[in-house]
């Protein structure tokens, strides 16, 4: 199923709940329902698990951003860490 995020509202939504004219747009498309001045109640934020990762992210600087970022290196690092024991082990 094709679906699209309205470029006012930022849902998204399936090909039927834009017009013809707007789907065409492509990521500038507006949902029928923002064109008609009624527009959906924003989509639910994403929320980041309390992970050490993010909550010292959080510590230090007073926000979560980028913490997103910090989680990947630390994954990363830790599976480069358990590779390189898994190598010493042989």
């Amino acid at each position: 199923m094709l679906s699209r995020t309205c470029s006012s509202c930022s849902n998204d939504f399936s090909r039927v709940e834009f017009s013809k004219n707007q789907w065409q747009k492509g990521s500038y498309a507006k949902c029928k329902r923002c064109i008609n001045g009624n527009p959906p109640p924003p989509p639910e934020p994403v929320l980041v698990q309390d992970s050490p990762v993010v909550v010292e992210k959080v510590q230090e600087t007073g926000s979560a951003i980028g913490a997103g970022a910090a989680e990947e290196a630390a994954a990363k690092k830790a599976e480069e860490e358990r590779i390189a024991a898994e190598l010493a082990a042989q």
